[in-house]
This record gives C-alpha cells, structure tokens and sequence, in this order.
C-alpha cells in the first residue's frame, strides 16, 4: 500500500474501531482523503472539502426525503436524502434498498454498534480507505461517519455512510462509476441524518 494510503487507512482505523467499541469519541470534524479520489472532481486534497455536499435547505428541486420506519425495532421514523429519479425505499426487516426495478442505488442496514465494531475488523483487513469525514452531530450520542474505498482502479468507487448512537448504526452503503453519481451519492449520503425523526418520537413520548 503507498505510504499516503497507508496514512488515510491508518488514521481512519486508529479512531472508528475504538468509536464503534464506545472507547473514544473525536471532539471536532475532520476529513482525509488522497488525489486518486479527489482528482475525480479536478481539485487537490487541499482544495477538496467534504463540506461542499452539505445542503442547508432541504430539500433541493429534484430530491426528496425518503421516510421509512423499523417497527420492530424502534417508534420514530427515519429520512434520507434522496434524488427522486433514484425510485423508493423498500424494506424486508432490517434492511432496506433504494432503487428501481433496473438498479439499487443504496443498501440501509440497521445493525448493532458492536457487532458491527467486530464486522469492521475484518473489512479494514481486506479493504483501504482512501476518503473519510467525521461529523460529531450530537456528541456522545450521535455522530456521522463517512468513507470511501476503490477496490479496482478502473472500477466503482464504494461510498459507506455511518450513522450511530452508543448501541445501533444505520450504514448506508452506495457505488458510483462516474462523477455525477458520486456527486449524488455523496450529496444524498451526507445530507441523510436517519436518527432525527428517531430522536423526535422520543422527544414526543416524554412530553406525553
């Protein structure tokens, strides 16, 4: 692996097994990535920012916030933001799709914290990361992960979205082949906070 691989991997295994295991928590955002992935948009690794996909008023002409609930789970329900030419969410327990009848464009998996810590193990053993953002949305309680891995040069990039608490994540996991679908799939990805209408119910209930 080249030592600048080799940096963004390691960087991004040193924090998000131990955040996972509820060990530690970042204090503030940050962001890696190497050329190889920010050469897609023709910007350096200094001009890149995660950043530039966050959408302050949602949502924009064309997109959508797809709602869907894990009764048996959780009261509440949870948003993603979606382009609506990607089709609708479909859900069988605790896993969705967002697609149509020719393509998936997302796989959302409801999975425990821990039990993913352990999967994850594995993953950084076989897969490098060469892209990842960190958001600590509601610290200690909630936080977003963003990475990106490339298997085949010439193939797919593979965007995985994070969102947890201390016992559940909600993952996202999408592909793109060319720059205006990892556009889409970054935008969609970071602009998807599923816990917020989880988090609502809540509220709701104790106020009852």
């Amino acid at each position: 692996m080249p030592e600048e691989k080799r940096s963004i991997h390691k960087i991004f295994s040193d924090w998000i097994i131990p955040w996972a295991r509820n060990e530690k928590t970042p204090d503030i955002p940050f962001e890696g990535c190497i050329p190889e992935f920010t050469r897609v948009f023709g910007l350096t690794t200094e001009e890149f920012s995660y950043d530039s996909f966050i959408v302050q008023n949602q949502p924009q002409e064309g997109w959508t916030l797809g709602k869907i609930e894990f009764p048996e789970y959780f009261d509440g329900w949870f948003s993603f933001y979606l382009p609506k030419e990607w089709g609708k969410i479909t859900r069988e327990g605790s896993h969705a799709v967002v697609g149509t009848n020719e393509r998936i464009y997302q796989s959302i998996f409801l999975m425990k914290t821990g039990s993913w810590a352990e999967s994850m193990k594995d993953f950084l053993e076989k897969n490098e990361v060469i892209s990842f953002a960190y958001y600590p949305l509601w610290r200690d309680k909630y936080q977003q992960w963003l990475f990106v891995t490339h298997p085949e040069k010439d193939g797919a990039f593979w965007l995985w979205h994070v969102n947890g608490t201390r016992d559940y994540i909600i993952l996202q996991k999408g592909d793109a082949s060319d720059k205006p679908t990892l556009v889409m799939q970054l935008t969609s990805l970071l602009n998807s906070l599923p816990w917020w209408g989880w988090i609502e119910a809540g509220r709701k209930k104790l106020g009852d």
